[in-house]
């Protein structure tokens, strides 16, 4: 049976998102003529990711759990009820195939909805070390759970590990034209700062601690600060500053990545799905403020095979720049972080998460 209709439920933050994306463009090369429909949360991230990619979505009226904020959740009941409605007639209408989860809250309803339907195959994608409450509340009663991480197979024994998709274009760049594209000296190392879209407060002011003895120790900076802390840094820093570039947001990854020689970076499951497709050394800061304290065991999961040092986010401001140049004073430590890095299988994601899906439904 050929697979025609494909919906994809994910949401809540780009580790969700752009796998679904990247396997959602991989399902239109497969087939063209396809059809895919996301469904996500309204007034979440993923509309604009999902439609800027071109693909159509369709939203439900749900929410997570506010920690610390109970009045918030009052109407969380009424919200699930209404997003079961939404999810049917979502699936009523676009009649797909097969359903595949991301993780996010949008993905419970509609495999929820999926699963009493009991005629529509379901599976579920599990990119962190440690997996997501909806992912665990779904594993039991979907068809198939892949792993993005190998090491949450200790919560899902059944899952099976696919791998995280990464950007096609990743590893596509040149170290010399991209160290061009960003006027970086060649004779100079380069560390690439990464605190997401929106960015990470920690490291920013980290960074903003340590920028000045790092430039000194000609070590060159690409500091993506997010569009939040781009305004206040821009008057903060003193620019231009020779061999620092200072951006709110980053479009060509493959050239960032390709110009570094260490990255620093939080861990969230498809950053370090990218570390390791471009083989980068890193220095992981994980987010204290993410569900059950994922960041940290993906981190883990780096560290533990000496690819990565873990530092910790409440000690980031004052021990950043001081790891940062031990890591360049030790030339061998930086060498053997990369060499390890190639102890992690590259493996195709996405094509291992369609040939699952193609599976399930024949």
């Amino acid at each position: 049976m050929k697979l025609e209709k494909l919906i994809i439920a994910a949401g809540g933050t780009g580790g969700h998102v752009f796998p679904a994306l990247a396997v959602a463009q991989n399902f239109i090369e497969y087939n063209p003529e396809g059809k895919v429909l996301f469904v996500g949360a309204q007034g979440g991230r993923e509309v604009e990711w999902v439609k800027k990619a071109g693909f159509s979505i369709q939203t439900v009226w749900i929410s997570g759990w506010q920690r610390g904020k109970i009045f918030r959740n009052i109407t969380l009941p009424l919200k699930l009820i209404v997003s079961f409605y939404q999810a049917w007639q979502i699936i009523r209408s676009f009649q797909p195939q097969v359903i595949i989860g991301f993780g996010g809250y949008p993905s419970y309803p509609t495999l929820q909805v999926a699963l009493w339907l009991k005629k529509i195959p379901t599976l579920i994608h599990e990119s962190n070390a440690y997996p997501g409450l909806v992912n665990r509340l779904l594993a039991s009663k979907v068809n198939k759970v892949l792993l993005g991480n190998s090491q949450a197979q200790k919560y899902f024994p059944q899952g099976i590990y696919t791998g995280n998709p990464v950007r096609k274009e990743l590893g596509k760049v040149s170290t010399r034209a991209a160290l061009e594209k960003w006027k970086f000296s060649i004779t100079s190392p380069v560390i690439l700062v990464l605190g997401g879209s929106l960015g990470a407060r920690t490291i920013n002011l980290a960074m903003q601690k340590a920028y000045m003895n790092i430039l000194r120790a000609n070590i060159q900076i690409l500091w993506q600060c997010g569009k939040i802390y781009y305004p206040q840094l821009q008057t903060q820093i003193h620019l231009p500053a020779q061999g620092m570039v200072l951006v709110p947001f980053i479009d060509d990854m493959a050239a960032a990545y390709s110009c570094a020689s260490l990255v620093i970076t939080r861990a969230g499951a498809i950053t370090l799905a990218e570390l390791i497709a471009t083989q980068k050394p890193s220095i992981l800061i994980p987010s204290p403020n993410v569900a059950e304290n994922h960041q940290y065991y993906n981190a883990l999961s780096l560290s533990e095979k000496g690819c990565a040092l873990l530092l910790k986010d409440e000690d980031a401001i004052d021990k950043l720049e001081k790891t940062i140049l031990e890591v360049f004073a030790r030339p061998h430590l930086l060498a053997q972080m990369q060499k390890n890095m190639a102890s992690f299988e590259k493996n195709n994601a996405v094509e291992n998460i369609l040939n699952q899906i193609l599976e399930v439904i024949s």
